[in-house]
């Protein structure tokens, strides 16, 4: 007897049945309730770090909803995962005409996270823009599937809110450029690539207006977020030694750096030899380093002298940004001084967070056929884009996060899961094939 739990679930009805799993998912997650972590608070309570969408979010939901507030906006970060989940799925289901079990197990990597890093239920920014990457890259693939202007649209408008939400997401405006060199191959028939290119431009302009518009609302400072220095840093004080102050010039950047080197290495925050210092080392020291920095910077530039003459919310944002470009001028120097070992520690941290060599060359191999299929072979298979997109999305997630941060997997996992279930309708293309 040919029966399997497959073939029942095929034979019901599949909406009722996607809606009764998405309800069931939403009902585990929604008991967890409202979860705070410690950065929630520099959200809710907009700060001077933090760009504009996810604490207007937050500003909305309490100004509308006030003590119910934060559980509506966990309700409505749930039910927009799930919603963008199903989406995305259906849409590389469609796509690759793939067999029930394989759609249950792609949407199921999309929706894992919100049992994994709690995306639904924290009140953190990923809530926002996990929904919103997911989103974003629909509306991308479905324009290339569609070839209709309005998804090219739709792509640069929620580009601009991941983007506002998260700005390790900017990745997507260069991927945007290079789908339009892909246009020449791929999509033919489309003939609006000119208003395309302007959504684009409009959608990056929108984004560098709006972060500083936020800024001057509640800072009152038309300016963009004083946060690029402080974690530029981190990576060449990681790899700094004890004489790496004598290549500054400055008596209060040499200041800076001979202490925080010395507190470091004095309480063995990172290896004495800087051989030893690896991916590993570099995620655990992150946070120590980044800290004992800030703290002596507050010390070596007291706040007290900024305060003359300005509003206080004012005379705070000065603040932060006179030391977010000291802070940057000093990672300049010191990674011009020790470029070498910069560029290799960065580069082992972006093939490390792919998943490391062995994968990162499968990975560029593959890349490289689909573009060969493209651009000689004038193929229009589906899969050459979206692998060329989703490879080239993950990396570009990665090569941004990597310049200020470990490549923590809480900062990828959006980015690899879409890769993931790309492998996942590679392989079972290829042992579809192999039984033909």
């Amino acid at each position: 007897m040919n029966y399997t739990i497959s073939s029942f679930f095929t034979k019901l009805p599949e909406r009722k049945v996607i809606f009764a799993f998405l309800l069931i998912v939403f009902l585990i997650c929604i008991k967890d309730g409202v979860i705070f972590s410690p950065d929630s608070y520099s959200y809710i309570n907009h700060s001077i770090i933090r760009i504009g969408l996810y604490p207007l979010i937050t500003s909305f939901f309490q100004y509308i909803l006030t003590g119910y507030a934060f559980k509506a906006l966990v309700t409505f970060q749930l039910i927009f995962i799930l919603l963008t989940s199903y989406c995305l799925a259906n849409l590389l289901k469609l796509a690759f005409k793939l067999p029930f079990f394989l759609y249950w197990l792609l949407m199921s990597a999309f929706l894992s996270p919100l049992f994994i890093y709690n995306t639904g239920n924290e009140i953190m920014s990923e809530g926002i823009a996990y929904p919103l990457f997911l989103l974003t890259s629909y509306f991308l693939l479905k324009g290339f599937l569609q070839q209709e202007l309005k998804y090219f649209i739709y792509f640069s408008l929620t580009a601009f809110l991941l983007c506002f939400a998260r700005q390790q997401y900017a990745f997507f405006y260069g991927i945007a450029f290079f789908s339009l060199f892909l246009f020449h191959f791929f999509a033919t028939n489309f003939h609006k690539k000119g208003l395309f290119f302007l959504s684009i431009l409009l959608s990056l302009g929108t984004l560098f207006t709006a972060e500083r518009a936020c800024h001057y609302i509640y800072h009152d400072a038309f300016s963009t977020t004083p946060f690029i220095g402080s974690q530029l840093i981190v990576r060449p004080l990681f790899l700094a030694t004890s004489d790496t102050y004598k290549k500054l010039k400055d008596p209060k950047h040499q200041q800076i750096i001979k202490e925080t080197v010395d507190e470091v290495l004095r309480h063995k925050i990172v290896p004495a030899n800087p051989q030893e210092r690896g991916r590993d080392q570099y995620m655990n020291a992150y946070g120590p380093i980044a800290l004992i920095f800030v703290n002596l910077r507050a010390k070596i530039w007291p706040e007290e002298s900024f305060n003359k003459g300005l509003s206080s919310s004012k005379a705070s944002f000065t603040y932060a940004q006179f030391l977010d470009q000291q802070s940057f001028v000093i990672a300049r120097q010191l990674i011009k001084s020790n470029l070498a070992n910069f560029i290799k520690s960065y580069i082992k941290d972006i093939i490390g967070g792919f998943g490391g060599y062995s994968f990162f060359a499968i990975s560029l191999f593959i890349v490289i056929l689909c573009l060969w299929n493209i651009l000689w072979h004038r193929s229009k298979s589906i899969f050459n884009l979206f692998f060329i997109l989703s490879s080239l999305s993950h990396l570009g997630n990665l090569i941004i996060i990597c310049l200020f941060e470990p490549p923590l997997m809480r900062y990828i996992y959006s980015t690899g899961l879409l890769l993931f279930n790309i492998y996942i309708i590679m392989t079972y293309q290829a042992l579809k094939k192999e039984k033909l």
